[in-house]
């Protein structure tokens, strides 16, 4: 909460936006659900903390011919989504 979007425009952008080096963090990230259909993908995860479930997300991408990535979005929620 209270932090702004962020937004790459462009592959390289992207690229440099996963790239940047940050600070190590506690949290770990893990995948629970994916699905690929043909260049388009889903992928669902949560976000483990030392003290515990901190998040939950959905990201979506769609790859070019050489499997690259066209287009990318994610979305993150700081309270744990419960599955069901």
């Amino acid at each position: 909460p209270g932090t702004p979007r962020v937004e790459f425009r462009g592959r390289e952008e992207l690229l440099r936006g996963f790239r940047r080096t940050r600070s190590p963090s506690p949290s770990r990230h893990e995948l629970v659900g994916s699905v690929q259909r043909g260049a388009d993908c889903f992928i669902e995860g949560v976000v483990e903390g030392p003290a515990g479930p901190k998040g939950s997300f959905v990201s979506s991408a769609s790859l070019d011919g050489d499997g690259l990535i066209r287009r990318y979005v994610a979305f993150y929620t700081s309270s744990r989504i419960p599955r069901r």
